[in-house]
């Protein structure tokens, strides 16, 4: 008995992602976080009665105590994920500097031959600037849609709360967005720009991006457990959206007013409306090419609209996630 809690059985491959200690005759055992007299069943695992808080708000609180007493397990899986990210390449982590270097050579040189008379001052960077987040945003939706698949062990055999999955993918991508970052900024000092203070807010617009990408990724890891096609179609989706969305072309030249079935649109504005990365990409490079405050009220609406799509996509996954097991 360790102190009083109980000890869950799990395999003996997944003792040092958890941070766990090996017992007599090779069974690895996991302090589970709460006194045994308030567990319940669920699914194999005993939880504090997250199942009793079916009520809206009640619910989620209830979840998120029984999250924090994962949080140990949850950087332990961020961290394997980082460790995993890199796991036999010959360049390892040079590769988060590389990628978006090279591909800024590319659209660069496109951009030259496709459009001569409309040249944009720095257009490296300024490329950049709208390229590294979509390049997280992107990579970190891939993997996160199959995070529940890949980790299928995990999710059969150990009872955690499986919102960590997801959770913990798009977070281990962090670093490779803080690298595309720093490569923005040497490349921005090479070209002579000017860094104002104004960068001090990219936390704001990375937080907000984060919590976008995790909330899609509830949404999509879990119709992907019960149709396998989901990531095939992503990839499709994905392809079209980065041309939606102004990352190698300003925003200002979409315009401003197209006639479509006799109906005048507005397609600048509800390219914002309805498509937040295009508002989180417009924020970037507010802050980092143009030096300059980004539009604090449509970026709060941007703020309402991924709360929305990050709560909803919550209760998306909790109302399927006691599935996931037998679906695998």
């Amino acid at each position: 008995m360790l102190d009083g809690g109980a000890v869950v059985a799990v395999q003996k491959n997944w003792s040092t992602l958890m941070g766990i200690e090996r017992a007599q005759g090779g069974i690895v055992g996991i302090v589970h976080p709460y006194p045994a007299e308030e567990w319940d069943m669920i699914d194999g695992a005993k939880t504090m009665g997250i199942e009793h808080e079916r009520s809206g708000i009640r619910q989620l609180w209830a979840r998120m105590r029984w999250l924090a007493r994962y949080r140990y397990f949850l950087w332990m899986f961020i961290y394997r994920r980082i460790r995993m990210h890199y796991a036999g390449a010959a360049l390892g982590a040079l590769w988060s500097v590389l990628t978006p270097l090279l591909m800024t050579v590319v659209f660069s040189v496109v951009w030259l031959l496709v459009f001569p008379s409309h040249q944009i001052a720095n257009y490296p960077a300024f490329l950049l600037a709208g390229l590294v987040p979509w390049n997280y945003f992107s990579g970190a939706l891939s993997a996160a849609t199959a995070s529940i698949i890949s980790e299928r062990d995990l999710v059969q055999k150990v009872p955690l709360p499986r919102e960590m999955l997801p959770v913990g993918v798009v977070v281990s991508l962090i670093p490779s967005l803080l690298s595309g970052l720093l490569v923005y900024f040497l490349l921005a000092l090479a070209l002579g720009m000017h860094i104002t203070g104004w960068v001090l807010f990219i936390p704001l617009i990375i937080l907000l991006e984060v919590l976008f990408t995790i909330g899609l990724s509830f949404f999509l890891a879990t119709a992907n457990v019960f149709y396998r096609d989901v990531q095939e179609v992503l990839q499709v989706i994905l392809q079209a959206w980065f041309f939606l969305t102004p990352i190698w072309y300003p925003l200002d030249t979409l315009p401003r007013q197209f006639t479509l079935l006799g109906l005048q649109i507005d397609i600048w504005r509800w390219a914002q409306i309805l498509n937040p990365m295009a508002s989180l990409v417009a924020a970037y490079r507010d802050l980092l090419y143009w030096g300059r405050l980004t539009d604090l009220a449509f970026l709060l609406r941007t703020g309402v609209t991924i709360s929305i799509v990050l709560v909803a996509g919550y209760l998306f996954f909790l109302h399927y996630s006691d599935r996931f097991a037998e679906e695998l």
